[in-house]
């Protein structure tokens, strides 16, 4: 037979669980919302160019295909050893905000063995 306390102990568990799965599912995520500012898409608001399709035909690439590089964000978030032993092989894309990041890259990059002949720093400015 259990024990009053272990048996409020479960029910208070019990119901615990029962509350956080109800509110879990009640929740709605904030759908089309600009981060940046907070509101919300109209549809309307165009912050990039429209440019032509591509020029002939557009084919979907396998996944095992030979990928011809690797994109990386800067600051990056994976091993710099990992970096390293992508740029033995492939292109490694690496985006920066500005010059600046891309001076500090370069240099990380040079003084941890990246091959920088494969090494394509894009230089993308975040317009907010």
């Amino acid at each position: 037979m259990m024990s009053t306390f272990l048996r409020k102990s479960l029910m208070i568990a019990v119901w615990g669980l029962i509350g956080l799965m109800m509110t879990a599912q009640s929740q709605t995520l904030p759908t089309g919302k600009n981060i940046a500012t907070g509101s919300k898409w109209n549809g309307t608001d165009k912050s990039f160019v429209e440019t032509l399709p591509p020029a002939g035909p557009v084919r979907s690439i396998a996944e095992s295909e030979r990928s011809a590089g690797v994109l990386i964000s800067y600051p990056r978030c994976i091993p710099m050893e990992l970096v390293i032993e992508l740029s033995k092989d492939d292109t490694v894309y690496t985006i920066v905000a500005n010059e600046s990041e891309k001076a500090i890259a370069v240099s990380e990059y040079t003084a941890a063995g990246v091959n920088m002949s494969l090494f394509s720093p894009l230089c993308i400015l975040f317009l907010s």
